[in-house]
């Protein structure tokens, strides 16, 4: 009998897979932002799955929000959540 070697292992891509773009989380909060109740307040706080993202990707995300007039402030969490505060 021969023995034949295992495959070798592949690499994981689920991590990979989920990784996201700062024009995702944009796209992301702007809708969370649209879909509120329509108060007074003059803010808007939501978590999002940043997995794989770094803090320039986090930053770039900031400046995003800046361009469309909301200022934008993040606080990571967990590693792979952030909260954001958006403020206008």
């Amino acid at each position: 009998m021969h023995d034949t070697p295992a495959d070798p292992p592949r690499p994981s891509t689920a991590h990979a897979a989920r990784r996201r773009t700062p024009r995702q989380i944009l796209d992301t909060l702007t809708l969370q932002l649209r879909l509120r109740p329509h108060v007074r307040a003059r803010h808007f706080e939501w978590t999002v799955e940043v997995s794989g993202m770094c803090d320039a990707d986090l930053e770039a995300v900031v400046a995003l929000l800046a361009s469309r007039g909301l200022q934008a402030t993040y606080t990571r969490e967990l590693g792979w959540f952030a909260h954001f505060v958006l403020r206008w």
